[in-house]
């Protein structure tokens, strides 16, 4: 949305790489702009698609803006939603932007009432002054009590579309010797190993030969086989011995559910890992097959219907949103705003792991990535986990992390190199010397979230290697991601009252002089 292109001589397009459709990509976006000097014209497919396998392009042959679906077409129906709008030239995308927000006001839907960072699993309390950090969004239920004392939103773990099954170091890792051991432990007395096993069975993704998904890893949390599962919460479980379980009522049975937040529920929600995790597993499983409320896709070599994972990931997201709304909790998820568009509406706060150093290096994920997720996440929070090695990480890298981060109104926290051990929040040396930083970031990143981001800017600054956001209708940010500071105005479509910098209080001139450092952000105020 920073920038635009000129159209190709045969199809002009922002796709991704899928292993499904007619030529294996999709679209990035849900909507798409093109424009001249006079007109603009955009496409956008609504939220009531739901998951689909679609491409939005500008044919230059025909002149078309077109929208084509890679259905596999069953007896069920097959329906294409499409909506068209003009838009305004001067903006682009950032006015397509706007206006599919305003004609889809459910996508922009904010539920969450305190904004700030996140803190997975490690309890908040154990952390001293915790307040100076912005703690808002606990991944976790191990100290709901106490997250509740500091006011801070506590959330029940699971990942939706796996089992990750132990397996003895000595047993060889083929899928014949991983089905033994599932199959023993559909007898465990173990109940929580028996449910998975049977979640297995009834739900387990198909590959083309009939087989279940499986992949073997050896990570600090399990060694063993990872099952791909179908979380679609339609899906019925079989035989006597399996019982009914599947990974739907194993990651959120209503039952369950009913007494986790009856009366006196201190638990804010439910927080799904690894939300676009294995998202473009093919499930060949006739079950699957027969469950899925949408048309399957296909294989771009074998034209073999089949349901992308994530199709079967939004349904279960979908339902528990519903659900949760209902009970006036939330839906948090991580590994959001990837690439699968359809994912993002239902949750309420998303947000994705990084790692931002490269063989020692600071290196920050591009503007592009940055955008998108600012883009679907609308007025919704979105934040970050810093997954680096922290033994090399630095205070300096931790501002230029923070400047980062605020320019696009994302909070920023940290987490493990691993996602297991060396946990910065379990290292005083590590947050005691960033404790300033947060204390001086968060609260001006709270500001902008609460404001909520604006798509259309309605300013711009005179080098356009300045980075300009806009939240509510009194905060611009100006971030220069270059190595050398920037000289520059900042230029209003309509005059305001005065700018001030909200981080140090400085007034800008009248004629919108500005020098933004080398990686640095300001955030400018509009009023006295």
């Amino acid at each position: 949305m920073r920038r635009s292109e000129p159209v190709a001589a045969y199809e002009s397009a922002a796709y991704h790489a899928v292993n499904a459709g007619a030529i294996g990509q999709m679209s990035l976006y849900p909507y798409a702009a093109v424009t001249n000097d006079k007109r603009g014209l955009m496409i956008a497919v609504p939220p009531s698609q739901g998951p689909a396998v679609y491409r939005l392009f500008y044919d230059s042959d025909s002149k078309l803006l077109c929208a084509a679906f890679d259905f596999y077409v069953t007896s069920k129906p097959a329906v294409a939603r499409v909506y068209e709008s003009a838009c305004d030239p001067g903006w682009g995308l950032r006015d397509a932007v706007e206006r599919y927000a305003h004609r889809y006001p459910e996508v922009a839907v904010k539920r969450v009432r305190k904004e700030g960072i996140w803190i997975p699993f490690t309890d908040p309390s154990t952390i001293p002054h915790p307040d100076d950090f912005g703690f808002a969004f606990h991944e976790g239920d191990n100290s709901v009590s106490r997250d509740a004392k500091l006011g801070i939103a506590s959330f029940r773990y699971s990942e939706p579309m796996t089992w990750w099954m132990a397996m003895d170091p000595a047993i060889p890792r083929t899928y014949e010797k991983a089905i033994e051991v599932a199959k023993a432990d559909l007898q465990s007395s173990a109940t929580e190993n028996k449910a998975n096993a049977q979640s297995l069975f009834n739900s387990g993704t198909m590959d083309e030969n009939g087989n279940f998904n499986v992949q073997f890893e050896n990570e600090p949390w399990t060694n063993g086989a990872v099952w791909v599962l179908n979380p679609n919460p339609t899906l019925v479980g079989g035989g006597v011995m399996l019982g009914k379980t599947t990974k739907a009522n194993v990651v959120y049975g209503r039952a369950d559910a009913d007494r986790r937040y009856g009366p006196g529920s201190q638990l804010s929600g439910e927080y799904l890992d690894s939300l676009e995790s294995r998202a473009d597993t093919r499930d060949y499983s006739p079950a699957s097959l027969a469950a899925s409320p949408y048309p399957p896709s296909f294989a771009p070599d074998s034209h073999r219907p089949f349901i992308p994972e994530w199709f079967s990931t939004f349904e279960l997201t979908k339902y528990m949103s519903d659900d949760l709304h209902r009970r006036g909790k939330l839906l948090f998820a991580n590994t959001i705003a990837w690439s699968k568009q359809c994912l993002v509406p239902p949750v309420d706060l998303g947000g994705t792991e990084t790692n931002w150093q490269d063989n020692g290096k600071y290196v920050p994920e591009p503007d592009d990535i940055m955008c998108y997720r600012r883009a679907l996440s609308l007025t919704k929070p979105y934040l970050l986990l810093m997954n680096s090695d922290f033994s090399t990480w630095t205070h300096a890298w931790t501002e230029k992390y923070f400047q980062r981060a605020m320019a696009y109104g994302i909070f920023p926290s940290f987490f493990s190199a691993n996602a297991a051990t060396r946990v910065y929040w379990e290292n005083p040396v590590l947050y005691e010397r960033d404790r300033s930083l947060f204390k001086r970031y968060i609260p001006v990143i709270r500001r902008l979230d609460a404001a909520g981001w604006e798509p259309v800017t309605r300013a711009r600054t005179s080098d356009p290697r300045c980075y300009v956001e806009r939240f509510g209708r009194h905060f611009w940010t100006v971030f220069n991601p270059t190595s050398a500071p920037i000289q520059t105005r900042f230029q209003m479509s309509a005059p305001g009252h005065g700018l001030r910098d909200a981080l140090t209080g400085e007034r800008l001139p009248l004629d919108g002089a500005l020098t933004v450092g080398p990686e640095q952000c300001r955030v400018l105020v509009l009023g006295p």
